[in-house]
């Protein structure tokens, strides 16, 4: 029997789930301790990816000694969160610096701020969708399944390279007026 999914992203009900379902996990994680800017569920990936920023402060705010503990907590709160946490396959932690509702910002953010190996959580005995195809026959039958979580919060300082964060605006100004006036090669 062929498994039934919604429709590629972004669909209506990935907009409806996904857009109130963000508020009530941002709600719902500051409730549980947890210093979060934001929580994002990102609507192209048919809201199975959560995207949770959390504030500079989290150490000072919380005893995680480790953005391992924040993040295996973020994950921990997910699964309990009632009637919500068996949506979300894939958990991303970012610093707030990333837009979670951007998702070029959080591919980067992803991309170059989780270790390939020790940047990956996973809760092995989660609640879980009958309806999510990326579960086997068994997990979703027995609707528990694994969900990750992916740290992407950095320990050490970061130092932005980018162009807007290291000049002062009259000196973009000019150069983006330069670059306006100069010919293609």
């Amino acid at each position: 029997m062929p498994v039934v999914c919604a429709g590629k992203p972004v669909d209506e009900d990935h907009t409806l789930i996904g857009l109130t379902h963000s508020a009530r996990w941002t709600h719902y994680l500051r409730e549980a301790g947890i210093p979060v800017a934001a929580a994002w569920m990102i609507p192209e990936t048919a809201v199975h990816v959560l995207a949770v920023t959390v504030d500079p402060d989290w150490r000072e705010r919380t005893s995680f000694t480790s953005s391992q503990e924040l993040c295996r907590a973020v994950g921990e709160a997910v699964d309990a969160f009632p009637h919500g946490g068996w949506w979300v396959t894939r958990i991303m932690v970012l610093d707030s610096d990333i837009d979670p509702t951007d998702v070029r910002d959080v591919l980067w953010g992803f991309a170059t701020r989780s270790h390939p190996t020790d940047g990956i959580h996973v809760l092995p005995d989660t609640a879980i969708m009958h309806l999510m195809v990326c579960y086997h026959e068994k997990e979703r039958a027995t609707g528990t399944g694994p969900t990750v979580v992916f740290d992407c919060v950095r320990e050490d300082e970061l130092n932005s390279t980018a162009f807007a964060d290291n000049y002062p605006a009259d000196v973009q100004r000019r150069t983006f007026e330069l670059l306006a006036g100069a010919r293609p090669l």
